[in-house]
């Protein structure tokens, strides 16, 4: 039987601009150049995800998904296509994460989205966007004295001791030991 009545009704804001939450990330890191090992010293996150309803849930979603991000540095190769690994296990893709991994401190600025119900802004993703970039750029400032660059995620150890070893033979091509 055809149904009698369908209804389907969608909101859109007339003015889209400044519903989108803002944030920045920092993280301090220490690396070590040749196996490639990256720790996490210190991490910080700003959000503006305009008028927080429920503060609790806006700090879990960032503390929550930002050590997910930025965490892909597993020694194993995490892209392997061959059998069951090719499928998406984020346990074998991250690592482990610990308590303390989510436990990051997040400032909230509130700026109040001036077009939607109760000036809300829409936060889903934003501590999961930031920490990779975040992360690469904090190993790049690391080598930046030999020019290492950093432009694909997951900065798996060995795309870190690679693209370390990288920059030291283009420093120095005659230099056999790689060593800069």
């Amino acid at each position: 039987m055809d149904p009698l009545l369908d209804a389907t009704a969608t909101y859109e804001p007339t003015e889209t601009s400044g519903v989108f939450a803002y944030g920045t990330h920092a993280v301090v890191v220490a690396v070590e150049p040749d196996t490639g090992v990256i720790e996490i010293l210190d991490y910080a996150v700003s959000e503006d995800c305009g008028t927080m309803i429920n503060p609790m849930i806006v700090d879990g979603q960032v503390q929550g998904a930002s050590p997910r991000a930025s965490a892909p540095r597993s020694t194993r190769n995490p892209l392997r296509r061959d059998g069951p690994a090719a499928r998406n296990d984020l346990r074998r893709l991250h690592g482990a994460l610990r308590a303390r991994d989510s436990h990051r401190p997040v400032a909230h600025l509130v700026t109040p989205a001036l077009t939607t119900e109760y000036g809300v802004k829409g936060l889903g993703e934003g501590g999961a966007i930031a920490p990779p970039a975040a992360l690469a750029n904090a190993v790049a400032d690391a080598f930046r004295q030999i020019g290492a660059s950093f432009n694909e995620t997951p900065l798996t150890p060995r795309r870190v001791s690679d693209a370390v070893e990288r920059a030291r033979r283009a420093k120095d091509p005659l230099n056999m030991s790689g060593r800069a």
